[in-house]
């Protein structure tokens, strides 16, 4: 994938600022998925990759390293919030005491 951005972003004629503003994301984090490093582009930047993509008539391939399951936001991978889970005995309001 990580040629696949650089050559959409050179088919645009858009410098790495640019294409990052385009994608909602930092210049660093565009530099990163061209070297192939950063983990995963979060929904948001998935989405307007593909819109680039279509725009530049270049066909988004590869993958993003594996790993597990982050989202990127800018240069920094957050781990995704974990499901919750509700307890016995009812919702958190139920257990304050007055």
């Amino acid at each position: 994938m990580k040629n696949s951005i650089r050559k959409i972003r050179t088919a645009l004629g858009l410098s790495q600022h640019q294409f990052a503003v385009k994608c909602h994301v930092t210049t660093q984090t565009v530099g990163k998925w061209e070297r192939g490093e950063g983990g995963r582009p979060s929904h948001l930047a998935m989405a307007q990759l593909e819109k680039a993509a279509q725009e530049a008539g270049v066909a988004l391939t590869g993958e993003m390293p594996a790993g597990p399951k982050y989202a990127t936001r800018g240069a920094k991978q957050v781990p995704e919030k974990p499901e919750k889970t509700e307890e016995k005995g009812g919702s958190w309001l139920s257990k304050i005491s007055l």
